[in-house]
């Protein structure tokens, strides 16, 4: 903890801040989970809207020969934004005589941290229970260790960085397999933190977490559903210049958007499926593997019309360029008519698992001075996060306005380095 500022607090108000911060950190579970970035010069932050562009991992093609005439080419460096659009507040009001009592404040701070610490956790797991473009189904209930493994052989297949890899349970899931990983050694001889508590162990190459409040995804409505055209996939490109003015800006090169038909039902946002034909590849070697490319929905524009991550990038069309053969995802772009087959056949826990380094957490900060009318204090956490604490007196009815504040953002840089995965899901 760092930065500390009090001011015009009084001093019941004061010990229980401390208290409060003290273990605030430590139930913040996912942040340390995730890569932390720091936003950077706090001026130059709030003109751009609190919005930067983060580069994605690059990837490049090899080719063959020791003449390399003519293959001297740029490398197309994709970046993502990452917004810090997130601003969560616990506001209540406490009168003079309650004021007396420190436990009062004491409940009411914790209560803040608690709902506080949710916001930021549940923010950072729908990025990747709904953004996460890797989808694992089993067909009966949890069981262990081979579900672990199930993930492993999916991440590896996909050529998903080996390192860092996190794998994050809920409740009701972990039960069903506690007993196969009962192996686990508990950390004995002193008091567990949140996280301690939560971390189970490292299975199948990944760190396996429990999650007390895990995403719950509905079954998909949809049914007979098509993608309708043909040619339908992304070129990658770093920027798009307006051709009225231009000017040139950057591109978001995780999503796409995709025309659909269905004889019944809706998509949804969270819906995973699978498209005939098309063939997910390894991000390394470019190999087709054996198994369908998985997609999510994240957006429904129409009936019709769908947005999706990832982007299908392909090098089968004429002349394709040198972005669409080092970013190349799939074995072939979907032809017109190609079934879509609905992976969340039934409702289920989504059951994360993502690469850290693909997860971002962003903090940020606000402009608090004592001398506006109001008594403020704060403390910056050791993952950067600041927590405020802000009140105001009422001559009206001696009563006090209070307020715990965060700034923050989340970020999932790479789609196809996270995903889920979902149970009783049948054959």
């Amino acid at each position: 903890m760092a930065g500390s500022t009090k001011n015009q607090l009084l001093k019941q108000e004061l010990v229980m801040f401390d208290e409060v911060i003290a273990d605030f950190e430590e139930t913040l579970v996912y942040t340390q989970m995730a890569e932390r970035f720091n936003i950077g010069d706090a001026a130059v932050s709030a003109r751009a809207n609190d919005t930067v562009w983060r580069p994605m991992p690059l990837q490049v093609d090899s080719q063959e020969g020791l003449d390399q005439t003519g293959n001297f080419l740029g490398h197309t460096e994709l970046a993502v934004p990452v917004t810090v659009d997130r601003v969560r507040s616990v506001p209540g009001t406490i009168n003079s005589r309650e004021l007396r009592d420190p436990s009062v404040l004491r409940r009411k701070g914790n209560a803040a941290k608690q709902k506080l610490a949710s916001d930021v956790n549940d923010a950072l797991r729908r990025q990747v229970a709904y953004y996460g473009s890797i989808v694992d189904t089993r067909a009966g209930a949890a069981t262990g260790f081979d579900d672990v493994a199930s993930l492993m052989a999916k991440f590896d297949d996909l050529g998903v960085p080996e390192n860092d890899r996190m794998a994050i349970y809920s409740s009701r899931d972990m039960v069903k397999m506690a007993g196969d990983l009962a192996s686990r050694q508990t950390l004995s001889g002193k008091t567990q933190t949140a996280y301690e508590k939560a971390y189970i162990n490292e299975i199948a190459g990944f760190d396996v977490h429990k999650d007390a409040s895990g995403i719950y995804l509905p079954a998909a409505t949809v049914t007979g559903a098509t993608v309708s055209g043909a040619n339908q996939r992304h070129i990658p490109t770093a920027t798009k210049k307006n051709p009225a003015t231009g000017d040139e800006h950057n591109v978001d090169n995780r999503s796409m958007k995709l025309t659909v038909a269905a004889t019944g039902g809706a998509f949804a946002v969270g819906d995973a499926f699978t498209i005939a034909g098309v063939y997910a590849v390894n991000m390394k070697n470019k190999q087709q593997t054996q198994e369908l490319k998985t997609f999510r929905v994240i957006g429904v524009d129409s009936a019709t019309q769908i947005e999706i991550v990832p982007a299908i990038v392909c090098d089968d069309g004429p002349n394709p360029t040198g972005a669409e053969e080092a970013y190349k995802n799939v074995s072939a772009t979907p032809a017109a008519g190609a079934a879509i087959t609905m992976l969340n056949k039934k409702a289920s826990y989504a059951n994360s698992a993502f690469v850290k380094g693909a997860l971002e957490f962003i903090p940020s900060t606000l402009a608090l001075d004592g001398q506006d009318g109001w008594a403020t204090t704060k403390a910056t956490l050791d993952n950067g996060l600041t927590v405020y604490y802000t009140r105001q007196g009422d001559i009206n009815d001696l009563s006090t306005k209070y307020r715990w504040d965060i700034v923050f953002g989340t970020a999932l840089l790479n789609p196809e380095m996270a995903g889920i995965q979902l149970f009783n899901q049948g054959a």
